[in-house]
């Protein structure tokens, strides 16, 4: 059978058209990616009341929404699964958001908590992933929030959601960045402290069930391999590798990011912040390299169906 799954998040909305098939086998038809940038919907929010940006994000959302609904019935999918995660969970008018996605865009969408996001993520990796029966920790850095969870073949042993991501950090910064988009020394401080606070409540927990093998998804990590010049699937970064490109980076502005790194605008100017995350929380974990994997709540959507057929 073919199923569609979406991914409505905070930087981006994803798409996958899969077909599945016995035995936990399947394969991707389409693979797709809209920017969104909804991060501004609950910092705005929380101060009351949505502005003309805000209705401008929503109005991207729920465009993005409709064209990959009807790419599923252009791939004349059997059933479509559609997610949200921490930006629409968080916004003060998630349920007209919801309610206008299913009116407008005909798509009846979830709204993941963050634990639930995290567990998919890990689901994800050990569905894509040989892990080879190591206990592994999967990661992924995203907008709104940083999903962190370790566990052994399909089993979760920890999930956790840490409400720092790579636009939610670069939005609320109290020290801001140059106008041009460098970074200076007390605008990273304030970045990493900021993560080190969120992380701190799981660090000892992560610590005591001490993951073999490490993997980060989505864009930040997949950036930082693509600079080194590596293949991007499977490929490692170390601890000090990563160091080295956050000073780097910090030291870019926006269109050198874009020009000499080759990243999209909507990942150039959350790039460091980003690496914030991930440098600390390898720092705070005990994380000394970590391997990017192409996996996260999408495939752990799979996941999830396919046990249900099975």
């Amino acid at each position: 059978m073919i199923v569609g799954f979406i991914d409505i998040g905070s930087n981006a909305a994803r798409l996958l058209v899969a077909e599945l098939g016995p035995g936990w086998r399947w394969r991707a038809l389409e693979w797709a990616r809209e920017p969104l940038r909804l991060g501004r919907r609950v910092r705005g929010g929380a101060a009351g009341g949505a502005d003309a940006t805000d209705r401008n994000e929503a109005q991207r959302l729920i465009d993005a929404a409709g064209l990959f609904a009807a790419r599923c019935r252009q791939s004349a999918a059997d059933d479509v699964v559609a997610v949200a995660t921490s930006a629409v969970r968080e916004a003060p008018d998630r349920d007209e958001l919801i309610r206008r996605l299913r009116e407008e865009a005909g798509l009846d969408v979830s709204v993941l908590s963050g634990q639930e996001e995290a567990r998919l993520v890990y689901r994800g990796l050990a569905g894509t992933v040989d892990l080879h029966g190591r206990r592994a920790l999967a990661m992924d850095i995203g907008g709104g929030s940083t999903e962190v969870a370790v566990g052994e073949g399909r089993t979760v042993l920890l999930a956790a959601s840490l409400p720092v991501g790579a636009v939610r950090l670069t939005q609320q910064a109290l020290t801001p960045s140059d106008a041009d988009g460098r970074v200076g020394e007390a605008a990273w401080q304030e970045l990493c402290e900021s993560v080190r606070e969120a992380a701190a409540p799981v660090a000892d927990d992560v610590r005591r069930l001490a993951p073999a093998e490490i993997f980060g998804g989505a864009g930040t990590v997949r950036s930082l391999v693509g600079m080194v010049g590596r293949e991007v699937e499977g490929a490692l970064l170390s601890r000090e590798e990563a160091g080295r490109l956050a000073a780097r980076l910090r030291r870019m502005t926006q269109q050198d990011r874009m020009e000499k790194a080759g990243m999209f605008p909507d990942r150039a100017d959350v790039i460091v912040a980003g690496t914030a995350v991930l440098l600390t929380i390898m720092d705070e974990f005990g994380l000394p390299a970590v391997r990017f994997a192409a996996a996260g709540v999408r495939e752990g959507l799979v996941q999830d169906y396919l046990a249900r057929l099975a």
